[in-house]
């Protein structure tokens, strides 16, 4: 089975919170998409000094960086963690598959050196049902 380019995953985000059309962030050179679900301990004296869970809640957090060019995509980011309100977002992974729902931008960080170029870096986690098409 062949490899898949790492740059072909791509992170998108409405123009707005609520939006429906989605523009891929400029100049992403890493990005990767986790997916979580917790398990609440249910272990009782029955249970023969075994662990016994149950599955909690699920979350997907996706992280970010790439290079700061001023691309109207990076305001967009920064009004993403100022909003304080979940985000339309969509991720499109190397297959075309496409990861669409709210997200919560928890973190933006612009930062450069002197003779590097600027970069930024960002984190999101979901909020409700993040639906693969």
């Amino acid at each position: 089975m062949a490899g898949k380019r790492g740059k072909l995953l791509l992170l998108k985000m409405a123009a707005t919170y609520n939006g429906t059309s989605y523009t891929t962030v400029a100049e992403l050179k890493a990005t990767s998409i986790s997916v979580d679900k917790t398990s609440i301990d249910v272990t009782s004296k029955d249970s023969d000094d075994w662990r016994e869970a149950i599955t909690g809640t699920k979350s997907v957090k996706i992280t970010a960086d790439g290079n700061h060019t001023g691309d109207a995509t990076h305001d967009v980011l920064w009004d993403a963690a100022n909003a304080g309100t979940p985000w339309a977002t969509q991720l499109v992974d190397a297959s075309g598959n496409t990861y669409t729902g709210n997200f919560i931008y928890e973190n933006f960080t612009l930062s450069g050196s002197d003779e590097g170029l600027e970069s930024f870096s960002v984190s999101l986690t979901s909020t409700g049902e993040i639906v693969k098409a």
